[in-house]
């Protein structure tokens, strides 16, 4: 009896498709496998085995399967069965699902592009006549297509060729080039063995005739002495560009001592090849900590999962830290999620110290080889235990032993996918991998979301609190600069405060580290004419332009159009143009400009598209090196530096007046996490937030780090206006290119949504950008009570729109769901 086999192919196809299974492949197809399938005319795809069956399609005579990729499943029972919960919750596909699950090179296609890997010497034993054919043709080519490769060879199926020659590492993938990463080494110095013991003062006085060379040698001392004092373990290595900073002297006098045999210059081991055990001991766990410690495994006992909610600083890290070492001791693998891989350095550095080659990362800045690699290693070793660090793209990894999920930062909004689909979040999609894992979860965050809060308050999760930072530390001290009245009193020095100025100097004075939150890029927000008030907009979207001085260009920050900054209104031909507003660029400038002699530098998207971008900025203000650092949110995740006294959050009134429902309970969060960053070792520190409104309802509460005030009121409104988590919502936007025919669409689909849902039915509403990518959108919100079944209610959902939308072929409006909208 012929055999058939369901497959999910990389698409965002409606349903799965069934394909004949060969006799003489019957005992190699199974699920979770690879198998080479025709798709359409000619196309060729990886596709993923999902069930083999023997049930016969009706009314169409199935293709065959080409061949089988593995020996071996690579995605799991468990991973599957999560796929198909993802795709029935989120409203998306399984395809769409296997897209964003599968490193690239796990999901070749005829499209995909091969280049040769020069740093592979050619070994000829190594390769077979047809890869060598292959790895000769690419020497000769720049790149090469699947078909191109097939042409070469004579092969109609040359992907297990491929695959062969990317294990060997002959090849890469054009997405790897692009998604490459290398770690950061930093160069250290150390005193050589010789001088370690005596003979400093013959060294001094043979340096007496390079006074620049003995200036470095005396500051090196005295770091070390620092070092020393302030670190009861051993003092941290001496980095070159710190050390020359710190004696105001140039690269050539520290190559001088090199070559004198005084100094020696080395690198760091790059974090990817730490290997060994654990090589660093445990920190003893405060009376706090271990208060926390022991009510989260409490809790453990009749509960899955357990909520940390830990002031800034107080050390929920060390916490983490235990738990992972009881899950790697018992056997069993531990999940790290992070809300952003790439300012995690301390943390995966942290971690490797602690428990060595057991340490596995996993995120998008890796190339597809090293994410193939670890995938296979969590298939090929299901018994070894591992702790994965990872974005929310590390939740698809084929776990088969799962113990232990942390969910750090639990309240960002980072772990939501936006697009594309599934738009799930990770900590949510994390919970339900635990339970299907029989795993514990653990939640932290110094200022959790609404949703997670209730849900321990209700007790469906466990609650341990810290409310004190480590060492007993206290919280920064928090300062409203009232705006208006600087204004009125002509004390503002551009966008900044007198106040703020004046600080900032006195904390670069004192040798201490500044952190400035703005949470907009680019230079100005609009340019605008002064005489009849037009606003440059972007030609695809509804939003006006950001100037960007660095390329003397206008940008849109959504899909990226750029054109010159016009000399002249092109609505009245005025050549009164003004830039107006401010971003992190304009901050830089004006700081440069004020403080000359600081080090200053930005982190937002502008400054972090390189590699190596977030590492280099990260490891210089870590070290030292920059006075005073810039930044969008992207300052305000997980970041722990020792030496920042001063925080300044320079526009407090953009993030509270947004039309959002979760406006205010973002603004605290953002607030206090990024005043936070202040006076974490042996001081306190301050922080200034700058505002036209200092006595707003989230400012006073943030001065007062009164989390549980704002909980209060955001609870109240929520349910009385009927929000998460009281109610569940689904967000429907509705696009297409012309806008009337959106619009008409969108008011005949509200009225038959209405029909059925009654007054659960919001809009539909064009959103503040109505037009994205030459799209026009409109929004229709779905509120349902936690009584009603959410997945009739999605049935009936989707049965209305697919009826409606069949009704009308011939201009098809596109719809995408979203299910818990953030």
């Amino acid at each position: 009896m012929p055999q058939y086999a369901e497959v999910i192919l990389p698409l965002a196809l409606p349903q799965n498709y069934t394909y004949r299974i060969p006799f003489d492949i019957a005992e190699d197809v199974a699920p979770g496998k690879r198998v080479i399938v025709q798709f359409g005319k000619r196309k060729l795809y990886t596709a993923l085995v999902f069930s083999v069956h023997d049930n016969a399609p009706e009314g169409f005579q199935p293709k065959d399967i080409i061949e089988v990729e593995d020996k071996n499943p690579i995605v799991g029972p468990l991973q599957l069965k999560l796929w198909q919960w993802m795709a029935d919750y989120y409203l998306c596909t399984m395809g769409e699902i296997m897209t964003a699950a599968l490193p690239s090179g796990l999901k070749l296609e005829s499209e995909t592009v091969v280049l040769r890997n020069h740093l592979k010497k050619i070994e000829d034993s190594e390769l077979n006549d047809n890869e060598f054919l292959i790895v000769e043709a690419l020497t000769s080519q720049d790149a090469l297509s699947i078909k191109e490769i097939g042409d070469i060879t004579g092969f109609k199926n040359p992907l297990k060729l491929i695959h062969s020659l990317l294990g060997k590492r002959y090849i890469v993938l054009e997405e790897e080039l692009k998604n490459g990463y290398r770690p950061v080494q930093k160069r250290l110095v150390r005193l050589a063995d010789k001088y370690s013991g005596s003979g400093l003062s013959e060294l001094f006085e043979e340096l007496s005739r390079a006074p620049k060379q003995k200036d470095v040698l005396l500051s090196y001392f005295k770091l070390m002495g620092e070092a020393s004092r302030e670190d009861n373990d051993a003092p941290k290595p001496i980095v070159a560009s710190k050390l020359l900073k710190a004696a105001n002297s140039s690269d050539s006098s520290l190559k001088g001592l090199a070559e004198k045999g005084i100094f020696e210059i080395y690198y760091d081991q790059p974090e990817e090849d730490s290997k060994g055990g654990s090589t660093h001991d445990f920190y003893e766990l405060n009376e706090h900590q271990q208060k926390a410690h022991s009510e989260i495994k409490q809790h453990f006992e009749d509960k899955d999962v357990c909520l940390l909610h830990g002031v800034t600083s107080s050390g929920k890290t060390e916490i983490y830290v235990r738990f992972i070492k009881e899950m790697l001791d018992q056997q069993k693998q531990v999940l790290y999620l992070v809300p952003e891989i790439a300012l995690t350095t301390q943390l995966i550095t942290r971690m490797r110290r602690y428990f060595g080659e057991h340490v596995l990362v996993f995120h998008s800045r890796f190339s597809d080889r090293e994410r193939v690699e670890t995938w296979l290693k969590l298939i090929e070793n299901p018994e070894t235990p591992y702790l994965v660090i990872g974005a929310r793209s590390s939740l698809f990894l084929p776990f088969q032993n799962l113990g232990f999920v942390i969910v750090d930062e639990e309240h960002e909004t980072s772990f939501k996918q936006f697009d594309p689909a599934p738009r799930y979040h990770a900590r949510d999609t994390a919970i339900l991998l635990a339970s299907m894992s029989k795993a514990k979860v653990l939640l932290g965050s110094a200022t959790p979301s609404i949703e997670a809060y209730t849900n321990a308050l209700a007790g469906k999760f466990g609650l341990a609190t810290m409310s004190k930072r480590h060492a007993d530390l206290p919280m920064p001290e928090i300062q409203c600069v009232d705006l208006k009245r600087a204004r009125n009193k002509k004390e503002m020095h551009g966008n900044f405060s007198h106040e703020l100025v004046e600080e900032i100097k006195a904390t670069l004075a004192n040798k201490k580290q500044v952190i400035l939150f703005q949470n907009r890029r680019g230079f100005s927000t609009m340019i605008q004419c002064q005489n009849c008030a037009h606003v440059n907009q972007c030609k695809n979207c509804d939003i006006s332009l950001t100037y960007h001085k660095h390329i003397d260009m206008l940008r849109c920050h959504y899909c990226g159009y750029t054109r010159q900054v016009p000399s002249r209104c092109p609505a009245c031909g005025s050549y009164e143009v003004k830039a107006l507003g401010f971003g992190t660029e304009k901050l830089e400038d004006d700081l440069k400009l004020m403080i000359p002699e600081a080090n200053i530098k930005r982190m937002d998207l502008d400054t972090t598209r390189k590699k190596n971008a977030y590492l280099n900025l990260i490891t210089e203000f870590e070290d030292g090196e920059i006075d005073i650092l810039i930044g969008t949110q992207m300052v305000t995740k997980g970041l722990d530096f020792e030496n920042v006294a001063l925080v300044g959050i320079l526009n407090a009134d953009s993030l509270l007046n947004f039309p959002d429902f979760r406006s205010h309970e973002r603004a605290f969060q953002l607030m206090a996490q990024v005043a936070g960053r202040a006076g974490r070792k042996n001081q306190r520190g301050k922080v200034l937030i700058q505002t036209a409104d200092p006595y707003h309802n989230i400012i006073r509460k943030v001065m007062d780090n009164a989390y549980d005030k704002m909980y209060e009121d955001e609870r109240y409104e929520r349910k009385n206006f009927k929000y998460p988590p009281y109610y569940r919502m689904v967000k429907l936007t509705l696009k297409h290119r012309d806008r009337q025919h959106l619009s008409n669409s969108a008011i005949a689909l509200g009225k038959e949504l209405r029909g059925v849902f009654g007054e659960r039915i919001l809009g539909p509403e064009f959103p503040l950008v109505a037009r994205l990518r030459n799209f026009y959108q409109m929004e229709i919100i779905l509120k349902f009570e936690r009584s009603v079944s959410l997945n009739k209610a999605k049935e009936s959902l989707l049965e209305t729109i697919n009826i409606f939308l069949s009704k009308n072929p011939d201009k098809k409006i596109q719809v995408i769901y979203d299910v818990d909208p953030m």
